[in-house]
């Protein structure tokens, strides 16, 4: 190798990497202050172009420029989206994934799995969503805070779509005041009017043009059931209607409302709005009836009462059949025994 006194001299800029290497003639009497052979390398590298903001991740904004990306760390929290993430991961839009487990490995291959241990004496809450509706003008569409679909759209038969399943269960040996599998609520808490307020509002539809068979289509269908040999339970009641006045004013209250509504088709049986099943009363001590009300009210029908196949019993002696005459007076209907009738006004 040449010396390097032997090439041409050059002025380094800025981006150039200069490289040196020695080699020293061992054979000398001092190998450091020996006779060295010198030779260098010049080269050149091409710096970045470095501009960015305190916190942000760097993105390359071309292939030899580092600028900003939308994500930021703040202390331990990262932000997409956002220059001051309040949480370990706050994003601000739109988020798609397919796959999101929270606490916990994905439950029955679902997509979504959310899991939260309730350890305090108050209420917690494992996932909440808040719909806050402040339309500008009179709004024509809802305000949903969740809409959940199970949709069957294949050629095949589906065992069963469920939109929502939801479970309360009370599985350990501390009991529970209650369990509700679902509890809505409705509720008015602001001054301005409103037509409905409806904790449930339940719709099966059978709609569209195409060629289908259905065997039941109900609004609801509640079952009440207990499948414990072990259990004691006071009262198995498959539905529970209740109103409740504590302040304000009603015009009227029905505790059920039963309505049935015609637009066109054709009915090809009949009508019923209570229809009552003759199921299997084997296991039952007491006395099976239809109807059992404990309440001294009276019943008014606008239509005819009609028994077929049966009796109409006035189980008191002192209690019969009340008819009204002409003129408006109202006669009681009772029988001695042996069989005579007798008539008394009311």
């Amino acid at each position: 190798m040449a010396e390097i006194s032997s090439y041409p001299l050059k002025t380094p800029k800025s981006g150039d990497l200069i490289m040196f290497s020695e080699t020293y003639d061992a054979s000398a009497a001092s190998p450091v202050v020996g006779n060295p052979t010198k030779s260098a390398t010049i080269g050149s590298i091409n710096a970045l172009a470095v501009n960015g903001t305190v916190n942000k991740i760097a993105l390359f904004t071309t292939a030899n420029s580092v600028g900003d990306s939308i994500i930021t760390q703040s202390a331990s929290n990262i932000g997409i989206g956002t220059a001051a993430p309040s949480s370990e991961l706050e994003v601000v839009g739109k988020v798609t994934s397919s796959s999101l487990d929270i606490n916990g490995t994905s439950i029955a291959g679902s997509q979504l799995t959310s899991i939260a241990t309730k350890t305090s004496v108050g209420t917690q809450v494992n996932t909440w969503i808040d719909m806050t509706a402040t339309p500008t003008s009179s709004a024509t569409g809802d305000a949903y805070g969740a809409v959940i679909r199970a949709i069957g759209s294949g050629s095949n038969t589906d065992r069963g779509l469920v939109g929502i399943n939801p479970v309360g269960r009370q599985s350990g040996t501390g009991g529970a005041q209650y369990a509700y599998g679902i509890l809505a609520t409705g509720e008015q808490t602001g001054s301005g009017n409103i037509d409905f307020i409806v904790g449930v509002s339940s719709r099966a539809s059978s709609k569209g043009n195409g060629v289908s068979t259905s065997e039941y289509v109900r609004g609801i269908s509640v079952d009440a059931e207990v499948n414990n040999v072990n259990a004691t339970v006071d009262y198995l009641q498959g539905n529970h209607a209740s109103a409740n006045l504590i302040a304000g004013t009603v015009g009227e209250v029905n505790v059920n409302l039963l309505d049935w509504d015609y637009t066109a088709g054709t009915v090809t049986g009949d009508l019923s709005y209570i229809r009552i099943q003759n199921d299997n009363y084997t296991g039952v001590s007491g006395t099976a009836r239809a109807i059992h009300s404990l309440a001294q009210l009276p019943s008014l029908f606008s239509g005819t009462v009609e028994v077929a196949g049966g009796d109409l019993e006035a189980s008191t002696s002192t209690k019969g059949l009340i008819l009204k005459s002409p003129d408006g007076t109202r006669y009681r209907v009772t029988v001695a025994n042996g069989g005579t009738l007798s008539v008394s006004a009311v």
